[in-house]
């Protein structure tokens, strides 16, 4: 799983884990980060989305730029737009 093959915000580079466990030993969450071996058969750190609560402690501790996140501010804006838009129509539909 190489570059953002991103499920949550926060995603590991596997190309830059060196696997030092720098982010598992600052991460908050014991069971956001799962340790693997990648196809050439070198021990990497992956971000586990279904725990990791996307504080980014990982990613200002990673010497080697191997975290990353996602940013989702277009995508949420877009959607709370879109939102409030239909709500206010349903609400001002005549009667």
């Amino acid at each position: 799983m190489e570059g953002p093959a991103v499920q949550g915000r926060v995603f590991t580079i596997e190309k830059e884990c060196t696997a030092c466990n720098k982010c598992i030993e600052v991460c908050p969450v014991d069971m956001a980060n799962r340790v693997y071996k990648s196809l050439d058969r070198k021990r990497k750190i992956a971000v586990n989305s279904k725990y990791c609560i996307s504080c980014g402690a990982c990613i200002k501790i990673c010497d080697h730029n191997a975290r990353d996140y996602t940013d989702d501010t277009e995508d949420f804006l877009w959607i709370w737009q879109w939102g409030i838009l239909s709500i206010s129509l349903s609400l001002h539909r005549p009667r």
